[in-house]
């Protein structure tokens, strides 16, 4: 695949506040904590975790996509409390066009602190500067307004409405469609706050 190799090793991301690194089996606790809280997953495919097995389940499936040395997702740790706050990932890349879509979930204890920006200018910088995507999207419910204040902050820019683009929770619902390109990516004001990312790769899981 055309992607693979820069995800041999998965690599940690360090930006001015968090961390992204791969999920290990001792964040169970950490990320049941932000997964069973309902606004969390309010806005996405998934359900609320019920049980801290529930999330030693979904890390063990995370890891085993690590071992494959296939793209999955990062923990977004805080480095001030060392805190595991939440996940991101590609969530989908198109190796054949030389695009991706990104997303990502913050425990609702850490919103209005800025995170959200963090992380996604994170993985703009990434996708772009390492990977060498020509175009990064993200689709969001048009309820979901902290997102759509992200994506836009990074610059990403409002490209349409996909009507029942997905069925979820029982009822179908549109999907507000944001991207970026690589050329706007590189003219954009957005400078991730004047401090890019620092890549490693390593084994850490």
């Amino acid at each position: 695949m055309l992607y693979d190799k820069y995800f041999k090793p998965f690599p940690t991301i360090i930006t001015p506040r968090i961390t992204l690194r791969a999920l290990k089996h001792s964040d169970a606790k950490d990320l049941f904590e932000c997964c069973r809280q309902p606004e969390v997953s309010e806005f996405a495919e998934w359900e609320p975790h019920l049980s801290v097995s529930d999330t030693k389940s979904y890390i063990s499936w995370v890891m085993s996509r690590y071992k494959k040395k296939q793209c999955a997702v990062w923990g977004i740790v805080e480095d001030k409390s060392q805190k595991l706050i939440g996940t991101c990932s590609y969530t989908y890349i198109d190796k054949n066009f030389k695009t991706a879509e990104i997303g990502y979930c913050i425990s609702k204890d850490y919103w209005g602190k800025g995170y959200g920006t963090e992380v996604a200018g994170a993985l703009l910088w990434h996708g772009f500067n390492i990977i060498g995507f020509q175009r990064i999207q993200a689709r969001l419910i048009p309820e979901n307004i902290r997102s759509k204040r992200v994506l836009e902050k990074i610059g990403m820019e409002y490209e349409g409405l996909l009507k029942k683009a997905i069925y979820c929770k029982g009822q179908p619902h549109d999907l507000m469609l944001y991207a970026i390109t690589d050329d706007m990516y590189k003219n954009s004001s957005y400078t991730f706050s004047g401090v890019k990312c620092t890549l490693f790769s390593g084994k850490n899981y």
